[in-house]
């Protein structure tokens, strides 16, 4: 990944910037290419403890079709990166894309 400090952005008449570059500083870099979407994908399983009255319980809550809220723990699994081309030349699209595989989540505070 690139970490070379972008070139200073030139001040307009007022002598302010013309435009912030913090977001296009945060944005990862990769071979002189700047991402145009940033992905996060989750992967893996939290198996539940059928002895543990408490999980089984949280796990009862969660019924087909309701948004639920969810605090998830994960591991990074993967850091990748992809592009589409529009046409030979013309790139038109770069994601870094970060997996990330779940081990265990909260519900209502309590962990499972």
């Amino acid at each position: 990944m690139s970490t070379t400090a972008p070139p200073e952005t030139p001040p307009d008449a007022g002598g302010a910037a013309l435009f912030d570059r913090s977001r296009y500083q945060a944005l990862p870099k990769l071979d002189g290419h700047t991402a145009t979407k940033v992905k996060l994908s989750f992967s893996g399983t939290v198996e539940i403890d059928t002895n543990d009255l408490d999980q089984l319980e949280h796990y009862r809550t969660l019924l087909l079709g309701d948004e639920v809220s969810l605090t998830v723990h994960a591991a990074v699994a993967k850091v990748g990166w992809g592009h589409d081309r529009k046409g030979v030349e013309e790139v038109k699209e770069v994601a870094n894309q970060v997996t990330l595989k779940v081990h265990s989540y909260d519900i209502e505070g309590e962990e499972v």
